[in-house]
């Protein structure tokens, strides 16, 4: 018999899994073999020590969880004497007597704090949409859009769509930049794409096409640093010609929080900061 089987055999004795048959078999074998009986007698030291080792970890377990719990209450009883001190005096028949003035002067303090809380909630929200409220988002959007400055050598060949897109751009010729943007933007490996996407954008924002240039905008990679803040710049911008003021209040304050964003004085002024 292999080890497998007889530890299987042992722990099915132990465990009352066996027949009577078997275990009738299996205990003669015990009085005739004695590696056999010193083996069962180790099986069942090991189960004692499991068994022991696990009431053991239990009974730590609630040590632990007592203390904790004593800790709790001793801090909880700890409070009540100090409210009780504080707000109470104990009379000589050991009757509390409430200290009404003490009372008094804390519940004024608690209203006076929900009230400064209120205040707060209430006028911080009209403090941070008052900038843009002060102006027609439209007329936000026409003071402060602009295409993006690119260099680009006009009159020079350009030997690609990408190249000849920056040309087109750079003179305000959207029409005849988007089609060489998008045809751009088709190839797979485009690596200048995080910007063509900019500059797409922009051309839909001027031609009005405010939802597509959302959906561009937004494809903008953070990783592409400089794109990514123009992209950044001019989704606030789309806000303001969508008139969602909340979202565009928002994205402009994420740029005014950017020490080196590029937009960030623009960003500033829109939201009245200085």
């Amino acid at each position: 018999m292999n080890d497998d089987t007889l530890t299987t055999r042992i722990e099915r004795y132990l465990d009352g899994l066996l027949s009577a048959e078997e275990r009738a078999a299996l205990e003669t074998e015990l009085e005739k073999d004695e590696v056999l009986a010193l083996e069962v007698r180790l099986h069942r030291a090991a189960r004692f020590a499991v068994r022991a080792q696990g009431a053991l970890d239990r009974r730590e377990r609630l040590q632990q969880r007592s203390r904790r719990l004593l800790r709790t209450r001793l801090w909880w009883w700890k409070i009540q004497d100090l409210i009780e001190d504080t707000f109470a005096n104990h009379s000589p028949e050991g009757v509390l007597q409430p200290r009404w003035g003490r009372l008094a002067l804390a519940g004024l303090s608690v209203l006076l704090l929900v009230a400064g809380v209120w205040w707060l909630m209430q006028t911080t929200p009209v403090a941070m949409e008052a900038p843009i409220a002060a102006k027609d988002a439209q007329t936000l959007f026409q003071e402060y859009f602009s295409p993006v400055e690119i260099s680009a050598t006009l009159g020079a060949e350009a030997e690609d769509d990408y190249t000849r897109a920056r040309q087109w751009y750079a003179q305000r010729k959207c029409a005849e930049a988007l089609p060489l943007l998008e045809k751009a933007l088709e190839t797979p490996d485009f690596e200048a794409r995080p910007m063509a996407l900019v500059l797409k954008s922009t051309c839909l924002l001027k031609s009005g096409r405010t939802e597509e240039a959302f959906a561009y905008l937004q494809q903008v990679p953070p990783t592409a640093k400089i794109p990514y803040q123009h992209a950044e710049w001019y989704l606030a911008l789309a806000y303001l010609k969508a008139g969602q003021h909340t979202e565009a209040i928002e994205q402009l304050q994420r740029i005014a929080q950017q020490p080196r964003h590029l937009y960030r004085e623009n960003a500033r002024a829109i939201l009245g900061l200085k």
